[in-house]
Order: C-alpha cells, then sequence, then structure tokens
C-alpha cells in the first residue's frame, strides 16, 4: 500500500490516468487495507484538475474515515483538498471553513509545509473574492515558509499565484517576472499542469500588451503541456484566452468555438464558477455579433450567480458586460442604473483593468444617455491609464469610443482623422475588430 501510494502520486505529475490505474489496483487489495482513507486522499489529488466534484466527494470520504481513525493529519489533508478546488460546488463561507478547517489541523500536528500550502490555497480563495491584497499577503507568507523548508512545488505554485495578483493589478513586467520565475521549479518536479497554467498566464500579458502572436505562441505551448495530462481545467482557461485572441483578430465565429470549447470542459469538470464565466465571454460576444437582448438574460443569470458566490470581480465584470448589452438595446436609464448599482464594487476592486473597463462602459453609457461632457472626462481617464499600463487594447477600445463621441458631438472631420489613424494602427497590430469597426465608423 505504502509503495502503491507513492508510486500513484509520481505518476500523476506525467499521466493521470496511470496514477488512476494504480489506485484502482490498490482498490482490489483485501479489506481494510483497501478502505484506507489515503486512497480517498489520492484519488481527490489526482482528480483535482479533472474533475472537481470527484475530488471534493473523495475528500469528504476521507474525513469521515479519518475523523472515524482519530487521524488529524489525514482530515486535514482531506479539507486540504476541499480548500484547493475553492469550494466550487458549494458557498464562499463554506470554502473558508475548509481551508481553516485544514490550515489548523496542519498547524496542530506541526506540518509547516502544508499549512503553507493551504495559506496559498487560502490566497486564491481570497483572489476570486476580488481581496487582492489579502491574496498577496497570504501568498507572500507561504512563499516564506516554501522557501524556508525548500518545497520547490509549493514555491512554485505559490510564486504563480502572486504574479496573477500583479496581473490583476496592471502590473504586467512585475506578473512576467513571478511568473516566469515559477516555470523552472514546475519544470523540475514534472509539474505539467503548473506549466500549462502558467504559460496561459503569460499568453493574457501578451495579448493585453497588444502582442497577439506572442499570445497566441504562449497559448499553443500551454495547450501542448496541458494536453500531455488531460488538465480540462487548464485546457479551459487555455480555450477562453485562444477566444480572446480570436476576438481581438475579429474573428468572432472562431472566438465563439474557442468559449464553446472552454465552457464545454467546465461543464465536464462540474465548476460552476467556471462555467458561469464562459458563459459570460459567450454572452459579451453575443452583444457584438448584434444578439444584446438574448445575451442581457445570460448576462443577469450570471451577475446574480457571482453576487450569490460573492465573487465581486466577477460580479463587476459581468455588470459591465450589462452595461454594454443595455446601450446596444437603446436601454439608457437602465444602463444608467447599472452603472449606479455596480459603482460600489468598481470603487472597491483593486483589479485595475476591469476597473477601466467597468469606466469605459460608464463613459459609453453617458454619451448614449447625451452627457458627452462626463463621458469625455471618463474616457480620457481611462486612456491615461491604459497608455501608463501598457493595455494596447484598452487603449484601442477606448480611442474608438473617443471618436463615436466626437461624431455626436459634430467634431465629424476630426473624428474621421482620429478613425483612420486608428484602423491603419489597430491593423497593424492584428487587432481586425477594432480596424473593422473603426473602418465602419469612418464612413
Amino acid at each position: 500500500m505504502d509503495y502503491g501510494i507513492r508510486l500513484a502520486y509520481q505518476q500523476h505529475w506525467v499521466n493521470p490516468d496511470d496514477a488512476l490505474k494504480t489506485l484502482s489496483a490498490l482498490r482490489r487489495l483485501p479489506p481494510p487495507t483497501s478502505e484506507d482513507p489515503r486512497l480517498d486522499i489520492l484519488e481527490a489529488h489526482i482528480l483535482v484538475s479533472r474533475d472537481a466534484a470527484g475530488a471534493q466527494a473523495a475528500a469528504r470520504r476521507a474525513i469521515a474515515k479519518g475523523s472515524a481513525q482519530g487521524s488529524k493529519l489525514l482530515v486535514a489533508f482531506a479539507y486540504g483538498i476541499l480548500c484547493q478546488t475553492m469550494g466550487e460546488g458549494s458557498s464562499t463561507q463554506q470554502a473558508i471553513r475548509d481551508c481553516e478547517h485544514a490550515r489548523q489541523g496542519y498547524a496542530a500536528a506541526g506540518n509547516r509545509n502544508n499549512a503553507a500550502r493551504t495559506t496559498s490555497d487560502f490566497g486564491g480563495l481570497y483572489f476570486g473574492m476580488g481581496e487582492l491584497d489579502k491574496a498577496e499577503e497570504m501568498f507572500r507568507q507561504a512563499i516564506h515558509v516554501f522557501r524556508e523548508v525548500g518545497d520547490i512545488e509549493g514555491l512554485s505554485a505559490a510564486s504563480a499565484n502572486l504574479g496573477d495578483v500583479f496581473l490583476a493589478k496592471g502590473d504586467l513586467d512585475g506578473a512576467e517576472h513571478t511568473l516566469s520565475s515559477a516555470i523552472p521549479g514546475y519544470r523540475e518536479i514534472g509539474d505539467k499542469d503548473g506549466i500549462a497554467l502558467t504559460l496561459n498566464d503569460l499568453g493574457e500579458i501578451a495579448r493585453l500588451r497588444g502582442d497577439l502572436s506572442e499570445a497566441q505562441r504562449r497559448y499553443d505551448q500551454a495547450k501542448v503541456s496541458a494536453q500531455e495530462i488531460d488538465s480540462k481545467r487548464a485546457l479551459a482557461y487555455i480555450a477562453s484566452g485562444l477566444g480572446d485572441v480570436l476576438f481581438d483578430r475579429g474573428d468572432l465565429a472562431g472566438a465563439q468555438g474557442r468559449y464553446q470549447d472552454s465552457l464545454a470542459l467546465r461543464k465536464q469538470i462540474g465548476d460552476q464558477q467556471a462555467v458561469a464565466e464562459s458563459e459570460l465571454s459567450l454572452a459579451s460576444l453575443a452583444v457584438e455579433q448584434g444578439r444584446a437582448a438574448e445575451a442581457e438574460t445570460v448576462i443577469r443569470k450570471c451577475r446574480e450567480q457571482f453576487h450569490q458566490g460573492q465573487q465581486a470581480d466577477d460580479e463587476l465584470s459581468a455588470s459591465t458586460a450589462l452595461v454594454d448589452a443595455l446601450v446596444a438595446q437603446a436601454k439608457y436609464s437602465d444602463a444608467n442604473h447599472e452603472v449606479q448599482q455596480a459603482a460600489p464594487l468598481a470603487r472597491k476592486s483593486a483589479n485595475l483593468l476591469l476597473h477601466l473597463q467597468f469606466d469605459l462602459a460608464s463613459a459609453r453609457a453617458e454619451s448614449a444617455s447625451g452627457n458627452p461632457k462626463s463621458a469625455r472626462v471618463l474616457m480620457d481617464k481611462t486612456l491615461r491609464s491604459a497608455q501608463i499600463h501598457r493595455l494596447l487594447g484598452l487603449q484601442f477600445q477606448t480611442r474608438l469610443a473617443l471618436a463615436e463621441l466626437q461624431a455626436k458631438t459634430g467634431q465629424i472631420k476630426s473624428a474621421r482623422l482620429d478613425l483612420r489613424q486608428l484602423e491603419e494602427l489597430a491593423h497593424n497590430h492584428g487587432f481586425g475588430w477594432i480596424a473593422a469597426k473603426a473602418h465602419s465608423l469612418e464612413k
């Protein structure tokens, strides 16, 4: 049993299917050996990136068995799995309790390393809630312990998570440096899932900078790594990122296909939070395709789900999409009401990109409602921040909105000049969607 568990744990880095075969062989041993709760822990560990619901079910079996045996450390391991899955399928408060149970159990056993791992997972939970400063503090605490105890796996994961915090805050250089520093550790231990997710994030950084070719290359690299171990979670993120690249390039049909691939994978995993994120991407695309009324219904459903799950940043993202959908339907009063309702979320959010996207949507609503001065102030502010942080795609979107505003206020000649310049610049950087919209507005 001991050697079988060790073998399966190593196999899961290389080929999770082999690990599951070893697990199946161990379960065929005669009882009571076959009822060892360590097998449930092992199953949960293998399934984390493939089947969130299955991983949680196995962890709960381990908790029941470990509690009956009085094995506090084993119970802590099981709660650690529940914490790692970020409460998928359960409430945020339940996820917080799971993380606390795991951390307290490890601390009581004097297991600093796994206590740090739970701290890192806890940071991920707060990251999802939009509390970036708290998440950063936890990731830094975990990194300090991992360096002291020499845990390469934990150090790589926490470093990648810290890079995601920098990315959300708009520090693209800091994010790239921190994420890149995680890859050698992942390679040393053979963690292909970690490599895939980190390359995916590096692809996102390249896309935000406007380097769509580099973003495509990073996503393709990530896909190869994820496919080697059939990491559905990583493949779903990658498909979504590739959809964003295709959207920027103006291939809306291709983008829709990638978003649908991501949605299907997330449904297989059972990650309802991520399912809603994919549904929101598809709904935002539907607005651009002229199906705003259809999109509005989906966006409202997603927004309510994010609200119930206390996912503040995702809720803000849904509100931004809803404002755009309402403006597209000429529901200007409803759009401005949504802006007012979501404003407290925007003020609280530390996610720079989401904040700027919300400001731009708010400005478009102001412009459509006949308030050009307030719209111009918001657009100018958004453009300056996008330029400072080198968010090229957002710069293009804001310049497009500014040109539309000029045309509405009678500055036709100036608007056409700006649109021609924007079309050329967007075309040179491969942003076919912006180039096409600028061209259509020139007429």
